[in-house]
């Protein structure tokens, strides 16, 4: 794995986003981390270790942790890492969860964005060929690399420091460090986990003795042949017991038969006595069923008269309704014939008023002829008011521009009078110049005189010609405002005063020539309407007055005349319906005599029960079944019961049950006892299968427990744990001396200190000292000096990462970082060191330093200078 870059954005201290271009260092394989302390140096391994496991390279921090605390809501944490496996380019994309600015809706309260993890393959130029997985993206980095997080830090992010406390740590503290670098944890576990499972073995076979004993003891025995003797016995006694239940069963089925026979004898003798008791009953209602017998023969007389009956009656009824109509006919007519009069004179009286109607409507007509002037009238009313305020305020606002005019000709006068006084002021000013020049006998300037006798006296030299041209500007500016202001007056005049007189007099004149044509009470439009309405109302009301009189006449005299005639037909059909009616009854009355009737009331009430006739004869014909049916009961079972002795059922019902009671004991003993069988069975089958279980325990637990004793060097006095520790620690030293002696120049070599056997303290065999060749001796490493033991730190580290790498397959990996401890050596040491880093660089990796030693700076051209600022950090390359 080599980096070719790594992108930050709001991580740890750098709080904008760092774009570090690993291709800057150019043929540059060595180059430094340098800056101050706490800029952020180890901040880009975290960064690289965060991007490819999701965890920093101490593994104690989070994501969520690095968040910059220099940045808002408005940044966004997340770090992407390009690198390359071979001829093949990767990238990494990852962002922790954080809280993060709204994009819509109130910025000011932030929302989570849950963390995100990308894994794309890229082309050379970084753009994204494919995706490789969004879920499980640690697992496919740890399969692409070959190594997890562990490995990964201890073969490329080297922790000097834990190297240099393994070197100088006392026994009890360094198998600590070694579990911590080595992660031989594992081996541990593996122990308690074996000790686990050797204390639930010998847990699980004693529970199994315990077992036995309570299974034996359910079954009242100490030991599995009592409890096989017992299962034997307990089969020979079911089997007597199932003897006597089929005895009891032939027992009880010859009983049953019997016991039927008894209670089929015993219910015949009941229904014998029971169709006694029955027919005794359906005696004494025969009275009854004779009187219904004499009912149904008159009600079946009565039918034969129905027909002349229905006929009668039919007859009847239609003289009942012909009759009940004549009656209403008559008492209702004196009042048609009275409603008839009222109607007539009602009418008589409207018709006297048609004359006063005909003048309402010549009145309306009249009154209609006066809408128009009315109409006009107050059209010219409203037009000689309008006019005469329009006239009024002209003449006032010409009343407004004479004053203005005025005004303007006396400001003429003023300037006119200014200006003739300035210009005689000037032209006396002139005059007194010339005044001065005048000699006597030369002629003057202006009269050409000889003599002077008075000359211009001083004038007012102040006045010159400009102030003399400014005043006569003013008089012109004033007579021109004065003749506009004239002609203002004149215009207004004419096109407004003569023009609104104009309008006045004629509308005047307009409202003088209605005012001689329109009555004075008319001249009120709404007025004139409301009369016309008036009027209109009155005509319209008599008029449906009129027409609602004259058809209450014709209605009154119609329904007069109708209940007249009908008076007459109705009279006569009353006569022929009652007629016939007599007749009918007469004959009626004859054949109900023939028929047995005293009367047509006695007729009349079977008749009314014609409708039950059907139901009395079911009754009777039922009654005549049920005495019937009784009889031959009573012949049946008397025939049954022949020469037999009635039952005693409840001697019957003794033995029935004193059978049952002992058929159920036998039954309820013999499942007892086959319940206690396979209870005991069951207990025997539990007792094999858990024999053959303890033997397996037993097996596995001879088997767990040899390996606990091996893995706890119960033998040995070594653990596993410690002998893969000192397995390592082995491998290790070989790989550091071979760099070692290179960088003390052959003087120093670890060692691994053998101790003896009688030695069982827990970290014998996993101390370290120092082989010095200048002395021939071994000596503690606490003894090196600084520069040496950093040295001896470096070497282990290096050959840790060997020995991981080796451990992990073979994997490649092209690039390593060693973080501090250059400050303690000397300039020899520091080139020695410099000189094993160099061979590393030619083995074609990437070597990075963390430091801040300055002697670095100077011997390593190419850095990744981190710059602390109070805003957060920064890091860029330098290639010198």
């Amino acid at each position: 794995m080599r980096p070719e870059r790594l992108r930050l954005s709001a991580f740890g201290p750098y709080a904008g986003q760092e774009d570090l271009d690993f291709s800057a260092l150019g043929n540059h394989t060595l180059f430094l981390i340098c800056g101050p302390t706490g800029a952020g140096k180890s901040t880009i391994l975290d960064a690289m270790c965060y991007a490819l496991y999701g965890k920093t390279s101490g593994a104690v921090r989070s994501g969520e942790d690095l968040r910059s605390n220099y940045v808002g809501y408005d940044r966004k944490t997340y770090v992407e890492f390009d690198f390359a496996i071979g001829d093949r380019h990767y990238r990494i994309y990852r962002s922790p969860t954080q809280l993060l600015e709204r994009q819509k809706g109130n910025r000011s309260k932030p929302v989570e964005h849950k963390g995100k993890a990308d894994f794309y393959e890229i082309d050379e130029e970084g753009r994204e060929k494919a995706h490789i997985t969004s879920k499980g993206v640690d697992s496919a980095v740890e399969e692409l690399l070959g190594v997890g997080l562990e490995q990964f830090r201890q073969i490329i992010l080297l922790p000097q420091g834990d190297f240099r406390k393994l070197l100088l740590a006392d026994s009890s503290d360094r198998q600590k460090i070694m579990e911590q670098l080595f992660q031989t944890g594992i081996y541990l576990a593996f122990e308690k986990k074996l000790q686990e499972e050797t204390k639930k073995l010998e847990s699980d076979y004693e529970q199994g003795k315990q077992t036995r004993v309570t299974l034996l003891e359910t079954c009242h025995v100490e030991e599995d042949d009592a409890l096989k003797g017992k299962i034997e016995e307990n089969k020979k006694l079911l089997s007597e017991k199932e003897k006597v239940t089929k005895a009891l069963s032939i027992k009880q089925e010859t009983f049953q038969k019997e016991y039927a026979g008894a209670s089929k004898l015993f219910d015949a003798f009941g229904r014998m006595e029971k169709a006694i008791e029955q027919l005794k009953q359906l005696e004494r209602g025969k009275k009854e069923n004779i009187e219904l017998r004499e009912t149904v023969k008159m009600i079946k007389a009565s039918q034969l008269v129905s027909e002349e009956w229905a006929a009668a009656e039919s007859t009847r009824q239609q003289w009942k309704k012909i009759n009940a109509a004549l009656e209403s006919i008559l008492k209702g007519l004196p009042e048609k014939e009275k409603a008839k009069e009222a109607a007539d004179k009602e009418l008589e009286l409207l018709k006297k008023q048609e004359v006063d109607q005909k003048k309402k409507i010549e009145a309306k007509g009249k009154l209609n002829q006066y809408r128009d002037s009315a109409a006009s009238y107050g059209k010219a009313a409203g037009d000689v008011e309008k006019y005469k305020k329009i006239y009024e305020t002209a003449v006032k606002e010409e009343k407004q521009l004479q004053e203005k005019a005025a005004v303007s000709e006396k400001q003429v006068e003023e300037v006119r009078k200014n200006w003739l006084c300035r210009n005689q002021m000037f032209l006396n000013g002139q005059a007194f110049v010339l005044a001065g020049k005048l000699e006597s006998g030369k002629p003057c300037p202006v009269c050409g005189a000889l003599e002077h006798p008075h000359p211009a006296l001083s004038g007012d030299d102040h006045v010159t010609e400009k102030d003399v041209k400014d005043a006569e500007f003013l008089m012109k500016k004033a007579e021109a405002a004065s003749k506009e202001d004239q002609q203002k007056v004149e215009e207004y005049r004419i096109k407004k005063v003569v023009v609104a007189k104009g309008d006045l007099d004629r509308s005047a004149a307009v409202l003088d020539e209605l005012e001689k044509t329109l009555p004075d009470g008319y001249r009120d439009l709404k007025i004139l309407e409301k009369e016309i309405e008036k009027i209109q109302k009155e005509i319209d009301t008599f008029e449906k007055a009129l027409a609602s009189a004259e058809k209450i006449q014709k209605e009154a005299e119609l329904l007069f005349q109708n209940s007249s005639k009908q008076k007459e037909i109705l009279g006569e059909q009353e006569k022929e319906l009652r007629e016939k009616s007599e007749e009918q009854v007469k004959l009626l009355r004859e054949k109900v005599a023939r028929a047995g009737f005293e009367s047509l009331k006695q007729c009349d009430e079977y008749r009314k029960e014609q409708n039950n006739l059907a139901g009395y004869e079911k009754s009777l014909s039922a009654y005549d079944r049920a005495v019937h049916a009784e009889n031959e009961k009573i012949k049946d079972e008397t025939a049954a019961t022949k020469d037999q002795i009635k039952p005693d059922m409840k001697i019957w019902e003794e033995k029935r049950l004193a059978l049952l009671n002992e058929i159920e004991t036998v039954t309820t003993e013999k499942a007892a006892m086959e319940t206690e069988l396979k209870q005991q069975q069951e207990t025997l089958d539990k007792l094999v299968k858990l024999a053959e279980k303890q033997k397996e325990i037993d097996k596995k637990y001879k088997l767990i427990s040899n390996l606990w004793n091996i893995a706890r060097g119960k033998d040995t006095g070594i653990n596993l744990e410690r002998f893969v520790l000192g397995a390592l620690l082995d491998a290790v030293t070989e790989k550091a001396n071979l760099r070692l002696m290179e960088m003390s120049g052959s003087r120093y070599e670890l060692l691994r200190k053998r101790g003896e056997r009688a030695d069982a303290r827990k970290t014998a065999g996993l101390d370290l000292e120092v082989y010095d060749a200048n002395t021939g001796r071994a000596r503690p490493a606490a003894t090196l000096s600084g520069g040496e033991t950093f040295l001896a730190s470096l070497s282990l580290a290096l050959g840790l990462a060997d020995v991981v790498q080796e451990y992990a397959g073979g994997v490649h990996l092209d690039a390593m970082f060693i973080d501090e401890g250059f400050g303690s050596l000397d300039s020899e040491s520091l080139d020695l060191a410099m000189k094993t880093l160099q061979e590393l660089k030619g083995q074609n990796r990437l070597i990075g330093l963390i430091s801040h030693v300055g002697g670095l700076e100077e011997r390593i051209p190419a850095k990744l200078r981190v710059t602390k600022t109070q805003t957060g950090s920064t890091a860029a390359f330098e290639v010198g």
